[in-house]
């Protein structure tokens, strides 16, 4: 991946890419530091990608629908 890409990737459409949290975070001497570091590293393809996907699902416990049931009948 190449050094603009890898700055400006956003993770999510609402986050912020990488080059705009540095430029509020950091001073342009850090962002100097900060490339030097990494530009080659990621220029050559080295490092590791991590991603998770977690699904949810949810459900009432029967009990409480149950109860539910059961208080609309006595209130009839």
């Amino acid at each position: 991946m190449w050094w603009v890409t890898w700055l400006n990737v956003k993770p999510n459409p609402l986050a912020p890419s990488l080059s705009e949290e540095l430029e509020g975070t950091i001073t342009p001497e850090e962002r100097m530091e900060f490339e030097a570091h990494f530009r080659p590293l990621v220029e050559a393809g080295k490092g590791r990608h991590k991603e998770a996907v977690v699904y949810l699902t949810a459900t009432k416990p029967r009990l409480i629908q149950r109860i539910k049931q059961l208080e609309v009948l006595s209130h009839s």
